[in-house]
């Protein structure tokens, strides 16, 4: 939708004259649920990232009517007409009396956005009874209703439908593998406020630094080039790069719409090499570690001899040792030993990464090798520490719990 919309409520449809094809969507998007209807489908594995949500959730009318578009402090109103359906808000403006033809201004994905009638964004005062803020990747809309319980209604509906929808976009997360390439970042500046509904969700505020990460892969003739996303393999869907994943210096990650990094113009990030710096490894085990929770698989292990990292005691001592699988920490520790096994005793290991940012005391009855595993394309950037221990109980921890 790019241009004009008519709408006529006899046969409940929407027209539009630049892209009739998206226009039928729409069209059909009035239509009442058919009873009995299936919701439940197979995913096919062949489906793209927008065919996804097109079989996930068949598109339903919900409401429409006028609220008052607003400047960031709820003042100079005017009238703005809403059209929304279950995944997509039509943003248009009255062209006519009687409300029979309107210009759409902003079409927006309900996946994308995000609503909020309690936190004020000027950080000078509250949102009014009547007042609620909806955002999109591109602008935020400043609404008030004709009375607090119309803004009730509309502030509802949005962030259940909202809610919904970003749902979905976790479902399909959960369809893919867990993520093992080698990350490079680069800084972005928000071009707009995001607020994240879920939890794998970023949030920020416009003008805020965050880092979008990515990978390099071959650009032919021109060298290397830097990929937004997290797959350099095929999956079944792939979220960028309608989606990024960054991280800020909080240490807070998630993802986030790609046009939150770029605004409205069309160009999508395009760093230099130099430009890029590497994903920190916090961040990256973080985000493996998520990626196993939502779809319950597990790594690929390594090989023996791609098993082989750094065992070090001490700055400049270390020792380049294959790490068995299905071992234990003593194990480890009485391989560095040899041929002292006995003073493997009073030492454990410490899991650390080369740039600091993660490190974790591992439980004695963990597997090392299984560690290892998880690093995956990232063991250059790790290491096992050994750390002299009393003869204490040491407790089993999770495989990527984080302590300071």
């Amino acid at each position: 939708f790019t241009q004009n919309v008519i709408v006529s409520r006899g046969a409940t449809t929407i027209k539009e004259r630049v892209r009739p094809s998206v226009a039928g969507g729409i069209g059909r998007s009035f239509r009442r649920p058919r009873r009995n209807s299936t919701s439940n489908r197979s995913v096919d594995s062949t489906l793209t990232f927008r065919t996804f949500f097109e079989r996930e959730h068949k598109r339903l009318f919900v409401k429409e009517g006028p609220l008052m578009k607003t400047a960031a402090k709820f003042t100079d109103p005017s009238e703005r007409y809403l059209f929304l359906c279950s995944d997509v808000l039509l943003i248009a403006q009255s062209t006519s009396r009687g409300h029979k033809r309107f210009k759409l201004k902003e079409r927006v994905l309900l996946r994308h956005a995000w609503v909020t009638d309690t936190l004020s964004l000027t950080g000078d005062g509250s949102i009014p009874d009547r007042g609620l803020i909806f955002g999109t990747p591109c602008k935020v809309y400043h609404f008030l209703a004709s009375s607090s319980e119309e803004k009730t209604e509309w502030f509802g509906l949005l962030h259940s439908h909202i809610f919904t929808q970003k749902r979905l976009f976790q479902k399909l997360l959960s369809h893919l593998s867990i993520p093992d390439e080698r990350y490079f970042c680069v800084r972005a500046k928000a071009k707009t406020h995001h607020i994240g509904i879920l939890k794998d969700e970023l949030s920020f505020r416009g003008g805020e630094e965050v880092w979008v990460m990515g990978f390099k892969e071959d650009g032919g003739e021109g060298g290397e080039k830097w990929k937004p996303g997290l797959y350099a393999t095929q999956q079944p869907f792939n979220p960028s790069p309608e989606w990024y994943f960054g991280s800020q210096k909080n240490g807070s990650f998630g993802w986030f719409p790609a046009q939150c990094s770029f605004g409205a113009d069309s160009k999508r990030l395009e760093p230099s090499m130099e430009e890029l710096k590497p994903a920190t490894m916090s961040v990256v085990l973080g985000l493996k570690q998520r990626m196993r929770e939502l779809t319950g698989r597990q790594v690929a292990p390594l090989t023996e001899s791609e098993r082989a990292v750094k065992v070090c005691m001490g700055e400049g001592n270390f020792k380049m040792l294959r790490i068995p699988s299905q071992g234990r920490v003593e194990d480890v520790v009485r391989k560095y030993f040899r041929p002292r096994p006995e003073r493997s005793r009073q030492w454990t290991l410490v899991a650390q990464s080369l740039d600091e940012s993660f490190q974790r005391l591992l439980g004695d009855d963990e597997d090392p090798g299984e560690v290892v595993d998880f690093w995956g394309k990232s063991k250059d950037q790790m290491r096992f520490v050994l750390k002299q221990t009393m003869a204490t109980n040491h407790t089993s921890s999770h495989l990527l719990t984080l302590v300071s």
